[in-house]
Order: structure tokens, then C-alpha cells, then sequence
């Protein structure tokens, strides 16, 4: 499996490891355009920039939690399940 796969293919599955993995990737990129963002003050461009940066993390993250469910011989919608119940919690509408 590429790394390509492995960030933003929906099908297939990865073990903890290669999960754990993506969030190390995840971490260090996000790092290093945190500290670019303190580095280099280009404005409306820079944030331009992160939002899609950021969007592509989000999608590469919900690619890589559906595989990881595959491993565990899930469906992928029971991450629908799972971040809507995060989301229920943080806007405190959970019952």
C-alpha cells in the first residue's frame, strides 16, 4: 500500500500501526505549518493556504478512521455514528 493510498483511499483496511502512523503524519504536518504560519506573516494567502490544507487532512482522516473500521470488520458509517456523537458532546446537546 503507497502512502497515497494509505491518506485518502476509502476501501480496503489498515492495522493499528499504519493507523497510528497516519496520526503521526497528521501531527508533523500540522507542525510544521504551524510554525511556518509563525514564520512567515503572508496574510490572507497563509490562511487561504492552511484552509486547504486542512480540508484535505479532514478528508484524508475520515478515508483513514473508515479503513481502520474495516479492520475491525465494521462498516464505515459507524464513523458517521462516532462524530456525531463528538459533535453532539462539544455543542452540549447530548442527552
Amino acid at each position: 500500500m503507497n502512502l497515497g493510498s494509505l491518506l485518502f483511499g476509502f476501501q480496503g483496511r489498515i492495522n493499528r500501526a499504519k493507523y497510528w502512523l497516519t496520526a503521526v503524519i497528521y501531527l508533523a504536518f500540522v507542525a510544521v505549518v504551524t510554525v511556518l504560519a509563525l514564520l512567515v506573516d503572508l496574510g490572507g494567502l497563509f490562511i487561504a493556504l492552511a484552509m486547504v490544507i486542512y480540508v484535505a487532512l479532514a478528508i484524508s482522516s475520515i478515508a483513514v478512521g473508515i479503513k481502520r473500521l474495516h479492520d475491525r470488520n465494521k462498516s464505515g458509517w459507524w464513523l458517521l455514528v462516532f462524530y456525531q456523537l463528538f459533535a453532539g458532546s462539544i455543542s452540549g446537546f447530548d442527552s
